[in-house]
């Protein structure tokens, strides 16, 4: 049974947390709709002292991705299997509490019923699963190989957002889902208007988030990456647009 936990995690290469309107409803409109659950916004320091305490065989790994955003998709994997609850990344917005959700032991969710095309089975903004769920013992293992084997090849010193990607990302994510849940189907939770032209065909109501898919991470890979035009730390674009 998934506790009712909720984490988020906020690295500050955009700066403070307070200046991000987007973040700071996400959080507010997660905390109004679930009074009730324990809440934690995870830094910095607080991840790194989870790594030492619960992974100590792997912080010389984590403090040595490539990439801040890597440290981010680490954490959240080892958040889940420490103390289960539900993660939910900051570009998104909370549409109805989750309170059924609970008495199922593990869930990711999927996109391609929205977005056919999309190349990722599975995604990594929200996910949920019950304390010390088997699959996350496999992630930990695949996640060093498969890093290994990705950062040897050169092509990803130029192609660095597919590194992420691929590395720690949902594109790994959803290979390993592949390999060891053959039979897995991603649950449909989240709503996005993100590269989707048929979004008017599905009730937003009836999903339990708006994921806006800011790219928010893509300026600290690369200055010639940048976050789509709903991330701005001045205003709330993605009001404006419903």
């Amino acid at each position: 049974m998934i506790p009712k936990k909720i984490h988020q995690i906020y690295f500050p290469w955009n700066g403070p947390f307070e200046d991000i309107p987007i973040f700071v409803k996400s959080r507010k409109i997660i905390l109004d709709l679930h009074p009730d659950w324990e809440y934690k916004l995870w830094g910095e320091e607080e991840s790194l002292e989870l790594v030492r305490k619960h992974a100590p065989d792997m912080e010389l790994f984590y403090l040595g991705l490539r990439y801040n955003i890597q440290r981010v998709d680490f954490i959240k994997f080892l958040v889940l299997k420490v103390h289960g609850g539900f993660y939910v990344d900051l570009d998104s917005y909370c549409i109805k509490p989750f309170d059924d959700l609970i008495g199922k032991r593990f869930i990711l969710h999927t996109l391609q019923h929205m977005l056919p095309d999309h190349k990722e089975f599975v995604q990594n903004d929200f996910m949920a699963s019950e304390p010390n769920f088997k699959f996350w013992d496999i992630i930990f293992k695949e996640i060093v190989t498969n890093y290994n084997e990705k950062s040897s090849n050169p092509i990803y010193d130029q192609w660095k957002g597919r590194f992420v990607l691929q590395t720690t990302g949902p594109r790994f994510l959803s290979r390993v889902v592949k390999n060891v849940l053959p039979s897995y189907k991603p649950h449909k939770v989240v709503w996005t208007k993100w590269r989707n032209n048929n979004w008017e065909r599905f009730d937003r109501n009836d999903y339990y988030f708006e994921s806006f898919q800011t790219g928010s991470w893509l300026s600290d890979v690369s200055p010639s990456l940048k976050a789509n035009k709903l991330f701005n730390k001045n205003e709330n674009r993605e009001d404006s647009d419903r």
